[in-house]
């Protein structure tokens, strides 16, 4: 029992001591938890400064940094919520229009110009290497960063310098389209420091938003969260517990080693997580192989993974119309063919574009005028101008609609046009 007992007890520390070898180390993190509702400008927040005017004139109206959950922290990939209790360091709306809004701005003058810094207090690396800097983020502002937008600043030197090698641009995607409405869809954000950044007493992050004020951005804007330094063993950059030998993304963090289209990429690291040649950034069904990006309704997903192709709130399995937008659904001869999109609506075997009453059975195709419509949906089959209805020779043109009897049928079709018994053939009068 002891013998086994000491072997049981040796095995656990051996354990123990891997997955604290592979562990990685928190060297500094800020979660941005201790902030309030609304409207706390970030340079009154735990060290937390602004540096205003920073790459371009800063107008009369900015917008500002603020620390708080009037923009929702969420773990990605969820999307941008209202106040919960997560607070967030994000750009909003300045106080004399609107105050904190969350991660919404304002770039329609050159007023609302905005050239501001958030800077982080200062963090000592001593002692530490390999690290990397992680982050949780929604970015928009204008697309692909080509205006209005965010970036990531990193100094070596508290901030005496932000050298232009150590910036990045920040842009996620939008929870729907990108309308001046929309939340943003929280994202990780994960980069390796260089050497620099290792035993340094004097690192600073910072976060910049640049907005000219010409009118073309869109919200959101940007917010940050969860942010953390950390220092991950040589054999597993990442700190994911995954060594670089097995790990499918060895230099990003995916304890899951998710990857969807099994190649040896793992989907946190793969540019092309579905492997049909377009990459993740521009592909319309990320995770679903589409090399021809078919995309009906041109919304922002292929048809392959839309479940609404013609976006008419029918989902396709549905619709049956799945690539016609045909919101009513009408479909004239019942079978599963909407008639938006159904060659034969009436389902005579004549094509609706050769088919002389398209939504009338007819296959005999009759047209006693030779006019565009067949008999049976050609309100006036002879052609004189009165309808069928009050036609008294409704296969006979008669637009004189002459009756010398008065009868029913007019003298063009009647056959007794005296009405005496004696058929006109027969009749001396």
């Amino acid at each position: 029992m002891h013998r086994a007992l000491r072997l049981l007890l040796l095995t656990a520390l051996w354990l123990g001591s891997a997955s604290v070898a592979h562990a990685q180390t928190t060297v500094w993190s800020e979660n941005f938890n201790n902030g309030c509702a609304s409207d706390c400008v970030a340079s009154t927040y735990g060290g937390w400064s602004i540096i205003d005017n920073y790459g371009g004139t800063t107008g009369s109206a900015p917008n500002n940094w603020f620390v708080s959950c009037a923009e929702e922290g969420i773990a990605p990939p969820g999307c941008g919520n209202s106040c919960i209790g997560d607070a967030s360091l994000h750009i909003s709306s300045n106080p004399g229009a609107g105050g904190d809004m969350g991660a919404d701005f304002n770039e329609t003058g050159v007023a609302n110009a905005t050239f501001r810094l958030a800077v982080s207090p200062t963090i000592s690396t001593v002692g530490h290497t390999n690290l990397k800097l992680e982050f949780d983020f929604i970015a928009f502002g204008s697309a692909a960063c080509s205006d209005d937008r965010a970036n990531l600043f990193l100094s070596t030197d508290n901030g005496a310098t932000w050298p232009v090698g150590f910036h990045s641009c920040l842009t996620s995607v939008c929870c729907g389209a990108c309308n001046g409405y929309s939340q943003g869809q929280w994202t990780r954000h994960t980069v390796a420091l260089p050497a620099s950044f290792d035993n340094n007493p004097n690192v600073r992050v910072g976060f910049h938003w640049r907005n000219n004020g010409d009118g073309s951005g869109t919200t959101p804007s940007v917010a940050i969260d969860d942010i953390r330094i950390v220092a991950a063993p040589t054999d597993d950059p990442d700190g994911d517990g995954i060594l670089n030998a097995t790990d499918n993304c060895p230099n990003d963090w995916n304890l899951s080693q998710i990857n969807n289209d099994g190649d040896a990429l793992g989907d946190v690291c793969d540019p092309d997580d579905d492997n049909d040649g377009v990459i993740d950034d521009s592909d319309n069904c990320r995770f679903v192989a589409n090399p021809d990006q078919t995309n009906s309704d041109t919304d922002w997903e292929g048809d392959l993974c839309d479940w609404d192709d013609d976006n008419d709130a029918f989902a396709d399995a549905s619709d049956n119309c799945p690539i016609v937008w045909n919101p009513d659904q009408a479909n004239n001869d019942g079978d599963a063919v909407g008639d938006l999109c159904d060659p034969d609506d009436d389902n005579d075997a004549v094509a609706d574009g050769a088919d002389n009453c398209p939504m009338l059975s007819n296959a005999d195709q009759a047209n006693l005028d030779n006019d565009a419509l067949g008999d049976l949906c050609d309100a006036d089959d002879d052609n004189d101008s009165f309808d069928d209805v009050s036609d008294n020779c409704p296969v006979v043109n008669n637009p004189d609609q002459v009756n010398n009897d008065n009868d029913a049928l007019g003298d063009m079709c009647d056959p007794d046009d005296d009405n005496d018994g004696l058929v006109d053939g027969n009749d001396n009068c």
